[in-house]
């Protein structure tokens, strides 16, 4: 029987996929970002789809509760996403340190050029 919090979660993870596939179409994720979150939500949506597909996880982890997998499951994924916004955010910062060096050194030079011209004349 289909509980109430699959349909959410399966509602969820549609929509999920269809942003993420969005985003690749507006081009602000590359092939491999889009790869990556739709690995992610398709496999989250088929264990809201299919529960007991979870309890094959069981062995692996060395755990007996379900919910204590899907909670240790969870941690490790919130841990890998949130190291990959770091990576994401430590990229940015450099590219803006960059941006912000080769302007000041273009109105540096702009300026230089202007009063070499004024003193020139």
């Amino acid at each position: 029987m289909v509980k109430g919090i699959q349909v959410i979660g399966m509602l969820v993870m549609i929509y999920l996929i269809l942003n993420a596939l969005r985003q690749y179409r507006l081009r602000n994720y590359s092939l491999k970002q889009t790869c990556f979150w739709l690995i992610l939500w398709v496999l989250v949506g088929v264990l809201f789809a299919f529960p007991p597909l979870a309890e094959l996880a069981l062995p692996v982890f060395a755990m007996q509760d379900m919910i204590l997998t899907v909670l240790v499951v969870g941690l490790i994924v919130v841990f890998v996403l949130v190291y990959h916004a770091y990576q994401q955010v430590a990229k940015v910062e450099r590219k803006l340190m960059e941006l912000v060096q080769n302007l000041a050194i273009h109105d540096y030079l702009s300026e230089a050029r202007m009063n070499e011209e004024k003193n020139g004349n």
